[in-house]
């Protein structure tokens, strides 16, 4: 089990890492909703707000939680609810496969 300390730590990186632009919002190609956002092979969850903010992938391997269900809420209110706003362009359609 993680610590308070370590999930603190987690929070404060994201927080710093999400103000300087270092998390990339990515959209859905069917319905051009946001609901993640990446960073470095790392996927943190923003659709469903702040009760769900929390990476759930690094590097394809599901992972432990990193925030902890209440310092979700403070990575959610301090930025990545700014990464949902954001305009994305749709990704374009393989259609030849």
């Amino acid at each position: 089990m993680i610590s308070f300390i370590r999930y603190l730590k987690n929070t404060k990186l994201a927080i710093g890492q999400i103000k300087n632009g270092e998390w990339i919002a990515h959209a859905n190609g069917c319905d051009g909703q946001i609901y993640s956002a990446h960073r470095n092979g790392h996927v943190l969850w923003i659709a469903n707000g702040p009760f769900f903010c929390e990476i759930v992938e690094m590097d394809g391997v599901i992972c432990k939680k990193a925030f902890g269900f209440i310092l979700r809420h403070v990575v959610w209110w301090a930025g990545a609810r700014k990464l949902r706003g954001v305009k994305t362009v749709l990704p374009i359609p393989d259609l030849d496969s």
